[in-house]
């Protein structure tokens, strides 16, 4: 074996036990609740403890290497498989469908949302379950993997910035991600509270409170409304926003930054524009309509209508909503504000460059910093990839059949981690089609990138 065989084997063990510890909160809810899946979960938890204590045994000879990029992506890439799959496997001894137990727990785990049941359908231990892993996922594995783990080093922070810019003025990664948790800790905490003043049941308030702050989307028995659906658009919109930027006001003590920030400027424009014109175009109540906009663009995937029963002027703006997602540093998906932001300015700066003489000097610039032509490439990259699996998967759908804008819809829904669900995605949905949106979910939370080196690292875990 490899030096590389065990380095990768030394992190995956200590996440496989972090896990596997994760476990034993379903199973109080089970034991409390008089559920059997109370073993399971012990023992499934139990296994990947012992598991992952056996890995690191096993790599801890190579824990000073540093990982590669492709061999980092890949420990992320299955800190997230591994956990559904645990989840699946307590569904499917319950007499779930396994494919489906499947589905429902990589959304769950990627923060989508999507499901093949609704809350009233299962039991209080599931309906916990598929929220404790959104908020999991929702800050990302990777992210409370460094902060508990991980050395800091170049594998480490390229990999962490795959989810926060770069910025030299931040501390290392892995003590940015301690405050990162801190805060996605915090701000749960304060849901929680906010939502258990609106009357709803203390256990949908914590469902609630888990989902909201992930942008993940799973609701619990009780239906938003009223109160309770103005606190969820409050909380949905401050998840959505990054948490550097929160750190950034903390740290200086200054509510300037909030001012400054190109993100939230952008998400807030783009959120009376668009809720503006989906008001238009569909002529419901203000509050619901922004409702469903703030849903759609915080990728948090909250609704209380059926999707269907909107316009085609209206499921489209939702649409590109969710393509555009949240801000990069949030829990939601999307390919993000930033990039959004970057592309717009790459656009002016390309047509300025042909329009004016070429002695003139254009660069790309966002609040005054310059962006590198390579970082711009990037992320026209991850947009251009976004806009082909969705064209591709919307196809695999329309070959079976269904029209293109629920297709569209669903996909969509699926890449951006939403959750937003049109009605032709049901337990009925063919086997592959579910599986087309498990690979969107999967792609769209830990990026595309991010999942392709992981696929390259695996093929080469063997190379010395």
């Amino acid at each position: 074996m490899t030096g590389r065989v065990q380095a990768v084997a030394y992190y995956l063990g200590l996440v496989l036990a972090i896990f596997g510890a994760a476990n034993y909160a379903p199973a109080i809810v089970a034991l409390v609740t008089s559920d059997q899946s109370f073993a399971l979960y012990l023992i499934i938890g139990t296994l990947m403890i012992a598991l992952g204590y056996v890995l690191h045994l096993f790599g801890r000879g190579a824990s000073g290497r540093e990982l590669k990029f492709c061999d980092a992506a890949a420990i992320a890439t299955l800190s997230f498989i591994v956990p559904a799959l645990a989840n699946a496997l307590v569904m499917y001894v319950s007499n779930y469908d396994f494919t489906d137990a499947l589905f429902e727990s990589i959304s769950g785990i990627t923060t989508t949302g999507l499901s093949m049941y609704i809350a009233s359908s299962l039991p209080p231990v599931f309906v916990f379950a598929r929220a404790w892993l959104q908020w999991l996922g929702g800050v990302g594995i990777v992210i409370l993997t460094l902060s508990l783990l991980a050395r800091p080093g170049t594998a480490t922070y390229r990999l962490f910035s795959t989810h926060f810019r770069r910025d030299p003025s931040l501390p290392s990664s892995s003590i940015l991600s301690k405050y990162i948790v801190l805060f996605y800790a915090g701000l749960t905490s304060l849901a929680f509270l906010a939502y258990t003043t609106t009357g709803i049941p203390l256990f949908d308030a914590l469902i609630y409170s888990l989902t909201t702050t992930s942008t993940g989307g799973f609701s619990g028995y009780t239906s938003l409304s009223g109160n309770s659906a103005l606190v969820a658009m409050i909380f949905m919109f401050l998840s959505s926003q990054s948490f550097i930027l929160y750190y950034r006001v903390l740290r200086d003590r200054d509510l300037k930054h909030l001012l400054r920030d190109t993100q939230l400027a952008s998400f807030t424009l783009i959120t009376i524009l668009g809720g503006a014109t989906l008001f238009a175009v569909w002529r419901s109540g203000m509050s619901t309509v922004f409702f469903h906009f703030i849903s759609a663009l915080s990728t948090t995937g909250y609704s209380t209508i059926s999707i269907n029963s909107l316009p085609v002027a209206g499921q489209l703006l939702l649409i590109l909503a969710m393509f555009v997602g949240a801000s990069m540093g949030s829990t939601g998906g999307g390919i993000k504000q930033f990039r959004v932001i970057v592309a717009f300015k790459a656009f002016v700066t390309s047509t300025l460059r042909l329009t004016e003489p070429k002695e003139r000097i254009h660069i790309v610039k966002v609040a005054s910093e310059q962006i590198e032509d390579s970082e711009v490439l990037t992320y026209l990259t991850v947009i251009l990839m976004y806009a082909v699996i969705i064209a591709l998967s919307g196809l695999a759908f329309t070959a079976f059949g269904y029209d293109l804008l629920s297709s569209l819809f669903s996909v969509t829904s699926a890449l951006g981690t939403v959750g937003l669900q049109p009605s032709i995605i049901t337990p009925q949905l063919p086997a592959i089609l579910k599986c087309v949106l498990m690979i969107n979910m999967v792609l769209g939370r830990l990026e595309v990138i991010t999942v392709f080196a992981a696929f390259i690292g695996l093929i080469r875990l063997r190379e010395r």
